[in-house]
């Protein structure tokens, strides 16, 4: 359920429960999603999760600036 909190093992936005993963950035790379998620109010985990169900398109990132001293939409 959306706006709850999640409990261990059952789904809360999706139908399905989801599966750790780990990741290794360059700390560049690092800071530009901490950047890009915040800008988005989303988490990173949830940011990769709307990213790979194409939920959120590369197209759509493309007009944030991702200076590693601020984020904002271009325009």
């Amino acid at each position: 359920m959306a706006g709850h909190k999640s409990l261990r093992g059952r789904p809360e936005m999706y139908s399905e429960v989801k599966k750790k993963k780990t990741f290794s950035l360059t700390p560049t790379a690092a800071q530009k999603l901490d950047k890009l998620s915040a800008a988005l109010d989303l988490s990173q985990s949830e940011l990769i999760e709307q990213i790979a169900k194409g939920l959120i398109d590369f197209d759509s990132l493309k007009s944030f600036s991702l200076d590693l001293n601020q984020v904002h939409p271009k325009g």
